[in-house]
């Protein structure tokens, strides 16, 4: 990205960045859309590179969002200097899937019916054929690769990658569980977490 984008996108806002990477995304299909092109900067119309984070329990202690003394994030810092940073982003719902469902297609749980973890979001009759953000970027020649829990770990959704790692239909590698079990103490906890 050039330095002028760079700063451009830094201080964005999300319907801000969503104006952006459509007017991208229309430049690539419109007939004499090159001044979109130009409002991003690049005047070859090549299209922005975009990577997109999302990262389960931050909460604000890295150092671009005021950090934590303990916390110590060079080079996320350093990712927040190039790109979009979000200073005032909620999330849909204080659980993972909804909130994930809501965030790649932009319908909050309220509509969609998604309230918890163990609902299949695909079957949910409002979002069933809703375009993900993912799909989104597809539709308009983006390769599209995803690895990570973007969607809730049980319900990937193979239509929204070219390619994802460990595999479309599968989020994540199988956890690795320390022989010390349960790190947290409980007995049968339903989440253990803590260091090996």
């Amino acid at each position: 990205m050039t330095k002028s984008l760079d700063m451009k996108l830094h201080a964005c806002t999300r319907r801000d960045f969503l104006k952006t990477t459509g007017f991208a995304a229309a430049s690539m299909v419109l007939p004499g859309s090159s001044r979109f092109s130009a409002k991003l900067g690049n005047k070859k119309g090549e299209r922005p590179n975009v990577l997109f984070v999302c990262v389960d329990d931050l909460n604000d202690w890295v150092g671009s969002l005021g950090g934590h003394p303990d916390t110590k994030t060079p080079n996320i810092d350093r990712l927040a200097e190039r790109g979009v940073l979000f200073t005032s982003a909620h999330c849909a719902a204080p659980v993972c899937n909804p909130s994930r469902a809501a965030l790649m297609t932009g319908i909050r749980p309220s509509t969609s019916g998604i309230y918890g973890n163990h609902e299949p979001w695909r079957k949910s009759p409002v979002i069933r054929e809703a375009v993900t953000l993912p799909q989104h970027f597809i539709s308009y020649g983006y390769y599209v690769a995803g690895s990570g829990k973007i969607y809730h770990g049980r319900y990937p959704d193979p239509d929204s990658w070219d390619e994802y790692w460990p595999a479309k239909d599968k989020q994540q590698p199988k956890d690795p569980m320390p022989s010390n079990r349960p790190l947290n103490g409980i007995p049968k906890p339903s989440l253990d977490w803590g260091p090996d």
